[in-house]
């Protein structure tokens, strides 16, 4: 397992039934949620590669028309050589995006700080858009990047805020800049929902990027949980509360847990589920 998808606690905020002088490790919470995810990317590919072909198609005319060496079979083989590979580009441009626009909602909500130059003009509109939606709708951002460990089961993750809503509840939220809501999403908001709540105390902790830190973590009842996805080509912000969800997500997401510690077995350094739990 790579290291990006551990986490390790030295010190608990509460006593536990096990001790982590030397650091326990715990796995991720996207590292448990393994589900196949392969079948939408392959949805999405075949389309990106569909497109690409119909956008080069009425190119065709014009470019055997201005260049007589030109082999045409040659050259429409070399489209389809390009198409089956567009895919990438895009995906890599994609994550580029959704990277900036979530690194400037995380300076927005740890600092107050407005980001005015993006990179693209789709990142721009995300970024706007996200600052819409949170004056309509959110008082004060409570807590934001905060790593989260559940040592009732044997997870961990980073939550992205927890905030006051103006209707007054307190709300665990994720922010997503994907094509669409899918219900692995939902599942790992559950997971940090459920951990967040079990926390309490100060906790010493390593990061996935190695950094050791010690943070006070506050009693917290969170009432609902939900995910705001920004469209990188609309700009249009799409908010969804899963709150009702959230115990049958969880519930199915330690499913998850024990066939992650029991079939997906892995190496984790002083965990407990691994050596006697299960």
């Amino acid at each position: 397992m790579a290291r990006k998808s551990k986490y390790a606690i030295y010190e608990t905020g509460r006593p536990v039934d096990f001790s982590t002088p030397v650091g326990c490790e715990f796995p991720s919470v996207t590292t448990i949620d393994c589900r196949d995810k392969s079948t939408q990317l392959m949805y999405w590919a075949t389309n990106e590669m569909a497109k690409y072909l119909k956008e080069e198609y009425p190119k065709l005319d014009e470019v055997f028309s201005n260049e007589d060496d030109i082999d045409p079979e040659l050259y429409y083989y070399q489209i389809v050589d390009h198409a089956k590979t567009h895919y990438k580009k895009l995906s890599a441009e994609a994550a580029g995006i959704g990277t900036e626009v979530h690194n400037a909602i995380e300076m927005f909500v740890k600092d107050g700080e407005i980001k005015e130059e993006f990179s693209t003009p789709e990142a721009q509109n995300s970024f706007n858009a996200f600052l819409e939606w949170s004056d309509d709708n959110v008082e004060k951002y409570i807590e934001s990047e905060r790593v989260v460990f559940s040592e009732q089961h044997g997870y961990a993750g980073c939550l992205d805020v927890i905030a006051l809503m103006k209707d007054g509840r307190v709300m665990l939220i994720d922010f997503k800049t994907s094509k669409a809501i899918y219900d692995s999403m939902v599942m790992q908001l559950s997971a940090y929902a459920g951990a967040r709540s079990e926390m309490r105390g100060t906790y010493k902790f390593r990061n996935t990027d190695g950094d050791t830190l010690s943070e006070l973590y506050g009693e917290i009842n969170i009432d609902g949980a939900g995910i705001l996805r920004i469209d990188k080509e609309t700009g249009m912000p799409e908010w969804k509360d899963f709150t009702e969800k959230l115990d049958r997500q969880c519930n199915a997401f330690l499913c998850l847990v024990r066939f992650y510690y029991e079939e997906k077995y892995r190496q984790l350094k002083n965990n407990p589920w691994v050596i006697s739990n299960f």
